[in-house]
Formats: structure tokens, C-alpha cells, sequence
């Protein structure tokens, strides 16, 4: 059987980890201030402030991504040849999927 060469493509895990959703994070608190009116003895809304704070850092997500590649890429390196468990096999055929490892085809010239 022939052997084979695989590849990391860096540019697809760079995208993969970065890619861009479109999600703002916006967080928003809302304060409200309420006085005791004196003529009807109940409680009435004197003012209400909204506080928004927009987040340009790293998100959640891509956190998570690049939590989940480094683990895929931690385990691909302390596989075994020899005995290939199930997880591995998922986790293998997950990365060829997502183009996160791609077959090298070389030509006849060998290039």
C-alpha cells in the first residue's frame, strides 16, 4: 500500500478559530430609581439609565474554537499507528471534513 502525506492547513484553522459571525457583544444593564411620592404614598420611577458596553475582544466562541483545536491538534500528535480508538477515528475524519487536515497529492513528477 502506498503511503501517505497529510498536511495542517493553517489558513482553514486560522479561519476556523476566527471566523467572524457577524455577533456584536453588547451588553446592556439597566438602572432604575424610584422615590416614595409623598400625596399618594406609593412608589413611582424617578429615572431610568441603560448602560451598554460593546465588546471588540476575542469572544466566547472563539474561544471555545480554539480551545477544541488545540485539543484535536494535542491529541492528533500522541496517536498511535499502531491502535486507533474510535474517538480518534471521529476525531480524524472531523478534521478532514472541516479542511482542518488535508491529503498532500503530489503529481507524477513528484512535486
Amino acid at each position: 500500500m502506498e503511503e501517505k502525506n497529510f498536511v495542517l492547513d493553517l489558513e482553514r484553522i486560522f479561519q476556523f478559530v476566527f471566523e467572524s459571525d457577524n455577533d456584536k457583544n453588547v451588553d446592556s444593564e439597566l438602572t432604575e430609581l424610584y422615590v416614595m411620592d409623598d400625596e399618594t404614598n406609593q412608589l413611582s420611577l424617578s429615572s431610568k439609565q441603560i448602560r451598554e458596553m460593546k465588546s471588540g475582544e476575542i469572544n466566547n466562541k472563539q474561544t471555545i474554537r480554539y480551545d477544541m483545536v488545540k485539543f484535536l491538534l494535542t491529541s492528533l500528535l500522541s496517536m498511535s499507528e499502531e491502535e486507533v480508538t474510535v474517538g480518534e477515528t471521529i476525531m480524524l475524519n472531523t478534521m478532514f471534513r472541516e479542511g482542518i487536515i488535508k491529503e498532500v497529492i503530489e503529481d507524477k513528477d513528484g512535486e
